[in-house]
């Protein structure tokens, strides 16, 4: 996701080269000042504060933009948190689902062998006890993978949802809307 781009005031020193700036004038300040030139050490400090006054200006503008810049930096914290955990409770019951999976089809096959042997044999009671009960394990298989692909979704979801939260704002006008 690319920044947004940041406003850009031209003819606007930069904070760091005021700070510099103002810490000289003031430097040069109380040199004059102790030197004797009180004329000059004056306008030097009506220069520092001049100086100060536009460093404060810029650091407000510098500050909102910090502002701006930790609550986008929360709100990726805040992703990032959700979609750790949303894919780590998925991940947990994929695994519990996929044992319970691999336990059905073992007791599946077990079934269908039962099933195999009854029939060879022509042993009706035990062919339809198998059919029912593969019939049966047919039907959890099926309410495994349907949970599987669930928690699966439902994470997914969950993660869409707070990536959408977290990109900017996008601006469209009237004619877009129709």
């Amino acid at each position: 996701m690319e920044a947004p781009p940041e406003r850009q005031v031209y003819g606007q020193a930069p904070p760091s080269l005021l700070l510099a700036l103002a810490a000289l004038a003031a430097l040069l300040a109380v040199v004059l000042f102790v030197l004797g030139h009180w004329i000059v050490g004056v306008v030097a400090l009506a220069a520092c504060l001049l100086l100060a006054v536009a460093l404060l200006s810029t650091s407000r503008r510098s500050s909102t933009r910090l502002h701006t810049a930790g609550r986008n930096a929360r709100g990726r914290a805040r992703f990032v948190a959700t979609s750790l955990a949303a894919w780590s409770r998925a991940g947990a019951r994929t695994i519990r689902l996929l044992a319970e999976e691999r336990r059905l089809r073992r007791r599946r096959s077990a079934a269908i062998r039962t099933l195999g042997e009854a029939v060879y044999r022509d042993d009706e009671t035990t062919a339809a006890w198998a059919r029912g009960q593969v019939a049966t394990l047919d039907e959890h298989l099926l309410e495994v993978v349907r949970a599987r692909t669930e928690a699966l979704a439902s994470a997914s979801r969950l993660v869409g949802e707070e990536h959408l939260a977290t990109q900017s704002t996008e601006a469209h006008g009237v004619d877009e809307l129709h």
